[in-house]
């Protein structure tokens, strides 16, 4: 039996590097996600573009802190060799080998804990 949950709502902001990358992991997540909102925009577009759009899941190649009212905040860096970082409510934590499983496992735990929340 499929786990049926409810995705209305909530917001994917994807601004990694290089530009396919973003675009094809965009494309992915709104094709396995389809009632996720997900905006792809630029690296430098993503402050900017948090303020503006208010994510629940904010996905960038920057190593950057994540910014205050995002519940994840995960960072693919470019070289799949280093692993992914995540930070989700207040912790943080080393993914090595962080693939589409494993980002689709991290977007379906997120909304369970927002809509608890």
């Amino acid at each position: 039996m499929r786990y049926q949950q409810d995705w209305s709502g909530v917001r994917v902001l994807v601004a990694i590097e290089p530009r396919s990358y973003r675009e094809v992991i965009g494309c992915a997540i709104a094709g396995l996600r389809p009632d996720l909102e997900v905006s792809v925009v630029q690296p430098e577009e993503l402050l900017a573009e948090t303020a503006r759009l208010e994510p629940e899941v904010v996905i960038h190649s920057r190593p950057e802190e994540p910014l205050a009212g995002v519940a994840t905040w995960i960072g693919l860096p470019e070289d799949p060799a280093v692993p992914a970082t995540l930070y989700r409510g207040g912790h943080r934590s080393e993914m090595p080998g962080f693939d589409l499983e494993k980002l689709i496992s991290v977007l379906d735990e997120t909304i369970l804990i927002t809509r608890v929340a």
